[in-house]
């Protein structure tokens, strides 16, 4: 019974923030449980999918004759869907498209259909009274996986922690007094830090390293460096200026890559359910190697400042960077240089936290060429886009649909 309370909690936080409804004190608590779990962010990646959905929904009409499946099945005809059935696939590709859409039922039928493991819902809770009720849209900091602490944006704030940990805040950039290395074996809190959309920041480790992380991204490090490298974990988009320290190495860990230093500045950009992940040199030396590869054989590259690799499908490739377009976000910047429409709208749907509807027939393929301050208001953007006649827009809430150009 507890199980199912909690699920159904998650299921309609879901829906409201699909449906525009959501509160402050909602989206912060959705938030936090996206990044208390791997699972958890996975599950939401899903459920904002429509080809996914329009698969496990194919899969499930092949497969799934209960009642329960019959009865969403005939909602979605009668409040979302046109009676038109021309095709079967893509009748119900517009169906996943709607059952975010329907609410707390649709998807809790799809938190039982897809048979998730126990572990994918957990207990949301603010340990530390400070962290309450922590306003929308907050850089949230987690420590030791437990206590979820707001970072204000105007004044100073000094965050400890349970364990001892001590952190500045100014407003725009979180500050961790610079130690020396903590002998190996010794306990030290995890922090992580979490980025929501349309906000960046800017943290300084506990080693002196500057890391400045985008929008919807997370970094998890040490409140101290212990033992004989410096390890931090990365999903989505950072930049980071290493302090530099030959005997203990410094070193990224994403989804897909390993990424090794000594002292450097670069940038990686690996958010989850990207194609590619992107590694870029501004200078000093690099080496980066696929997950798959980290014990220094196979897929392993080195960089000279200036090139980029891409990894794609376990595959790593060394390029010629477009240093302007790769830092953009650092300076404040959209630059595109003939970059496809697709990745054009994952970079919008981050930014201005707005999940991205793809109707039928829309061509994504198409490239777009354009520079634009990221202050700028979302309909600014989207009017540059239009005027290329690919693609028109309509807005409800925090949904952005995409439909064929406007001929």
């Amino acid at each position: 019974m507890e199980k199912t309370a909690k699920n159904i909690a998650i299921a309609n936080l879901i829906a409201r923030q699909l449906k525009g409804e959501i509160s402050a004190e909602e989206m912060v608590q959705l938030q936090v449980w996206r990044a208390q779990q791997p699972g958890n962010e996975q599950l939401w990646q899903q459920l904002t999918d429509p080809d996914y959905l329009g698969e496990r929904l194919l899969q499930l009409n092949n497969d799934d004759h209960s009642e329960a499946y019959a009865q969403l099945m005939a909602r979605i005809k009668q409040e979302v869907i046109p009676m038109h059935r021309s095709h079967s696939r893509n009748w119900l590709r517009y169906a996943a498209i709607a059952l975010p859409l329907l609410g707390t039922t649709a998807i809790c039928w799809f938190f039982v259909s897809r048979k998730a493991p126990a572990t994918v819902v957990s207990t949301i809770t603010y340990n530390d009274t400070t962290a309450q009720h922590p306003p929308a849209n907050t850089v949230q900091l987690l420590i030791a996986n437990q206590e979820a602490i707001p970072l204000n944006k105007t004044g100073h704030q000094t965050i400890r922690g349970k364990d001892g940990t001590v952190a500045q805040n100014n407003g725009n950039s979180l500050l961790y007094p610079v130690n020396t290395h903590v002998a190996e074996g010794v306990a030290v809190a995890q922090q992580q830090l979490i980025t929501p959309k349309g906000m960046d920041y800017k943290v300084v480790l506990p080693d002196g390293t500057k890391v400045w992380v985008g929008a919807a991204s997370s970094l998890r490090f040490p409140a101290a460096f212990t033992g004989k490298e410096r390890r931090v974990e990365l999903s989505g988009e950072a930049f980071f200026e290493v302090a530099k320290d030959v005997q203990h190495p410094f070193i990224v860990y994403t989804a897909k890559t390993i990424t090794t230093v000594l002292g450097t500045a670069f940038n990686i950009k690996a958010y989850s359910g990207e194609r590619c992940e992107h590694t870029t040199l501004v200078n000093g030396a690099l080496k980066v190697a696929t997950v798959n590869n980290s014990n220094g054989t196979g897929n392993n590259k080195l960089l000279e400042p200036g090139q980029q690799t891409v990894v794609k499908e376990g595959s790593i490739i060394v390029q010629a960077a477009d240093m302007e377009s790769a830092l953009a976000w650092k300076n404040g910047m959209f630059i595109f240089h003939s970059e496809p429409m697709a990745d054009i709208l994952d970079e919008l749907s981050r930014w201005y936290n707005v999940i991205i509807v793809r109707e039928p027939g829309v061509d994504l393929s198409s490239h777009f060429t354009g520079r634009m301050i990221r202050s700028q208001q979302i309909n600014d953007i989207l009017q540059f886009l239009e005027a290329t006649g690919k693609v028109h827009f309509t807005q409800q809430g925090q949904v952005l649909r995409v439909l064929p150009g406007r001929k």
